[in-house]
């Protein structure tokens, strides 16, 4: 929590958002309105999280991410 992380837009600006919050799921459930367009602008970075299913060739979760904006600068 609190770790600052730049992502490089289309438009090649380059926005920094700090981590406010981490949430895990199961594999098939990311939460209700994660990629909605409505409300305040934000980062969901989404990654594999809890065990390895090596029959299934998975994770068995998911760990969300979620990032408010802190800053945009112009790219390279």
């Amino acid at each position: 929590m609190g770790a600052t992380v730049e992502v490089t837009g289309a438009d090649g600006r380059i926005r920094a958002y700090q981590i406010t919050a981490c949430r895990g799921c199961r594999r098939q459930q990311l939460p209700a309105g994660l990629c909605s367009g409505h409300g305040p602008h934000r980062l969901a970075l989404v990654t594999c999280g809890g065990a390895y299913d090596e029959a299934a060739g998975a994770y068995e979760g998911n760990l969300v991410l979620y990032g408010t904006p802190v800053t945009a600068r112009p790219g390279p």
